[in-house]
């Protein structure tokens, strides 16, 4: 099982390593649903996994 994840979105200019795009709205895009996704599998990398 993998210990690294990635959740980002394409064109995220962030995670695409492209600051010359000025366009935050994909970066900011994210939002609770991809938090839940991200801390689920955290809970289940500190207790479930062995």
């Amino acid at each position: 099982m993998p210990k690294i994840r990635s959740y980002c979105a394409t064109g995220d200019f962030f995670c695409q390593n492209n600051p010359g795009d000025g366009n935050f709205a994909i970066h900011n895009s994210y939002g609770k649903t991809t938090t839940t996704i991200a801390a689920n599998w955290i809970r289940y990398m500190i207790s479930d996994f062995n």
